[in-house]
């Protein structure tokens, strides 16, 4: 019944909320990215569609489009918990998601990465990414 899909989806929305904004969580700690903004962007991004999670019998793996333009699309917040590391999970998620966004139309994906981690980096290149730029983080410090 379409109150039966509602109802699924309206939990599955929430099921990925709280297992995005966990894991985002997880990430910026991971790397040092502290943001008290994070668990309001992510609920955004869910409700905006953007996040896509990688369920192997629970979710193994998160990704969000956090930057796009009528031709593009940037994947970043990729983030695998750490027992669910080594099984291909980021490699399929990172994958499905950019044929995702290339077969709605976009002409290019970019992802964001951290050049100093060289297990994702070449995970990204097998899968046809490749090095465009670099960037530098800046912020104020108050």
């Amino acid at each position: 019944s379409a109150y039966g899909d509602e109802a699924r989806n309206s939990t599955l929305l929430g099921v990925a909320k709280r297992v995005a904004e966990r894991d985002c969580a997880r990430f910026a700690e991971e790397v040092g990215a502290i943001n008290p903004t994070v668990p309001e962007q992510v609920r955004r991004m869910v409700d905006a569609g953007r996040v896509r999670l990688w369920v192997d019998g629970a979710p193994a793996c998160m990704a969000a489009v956090t930057r796009e333009s009528r031709n593009g699309a940037t994947i970043s917040w990729v983030y695998t918990p750490i027992d669910r590391r080594g099984r291909g999970y980021a490699t399929s998620l990172v994958a499905a998601y950019s044929q995702e966004l290339l077969d709605a139309g976009k002409s290019f994906c970019t992802l964001d990465t951290d050049l100093a981690n060289p297990t994702s980096n070449g995970i990204y290149r097998r899968i046809g990414y490749g090095e465009i730029e670099r960037h530098r983080r800046v912020g104020v410090l108050r």
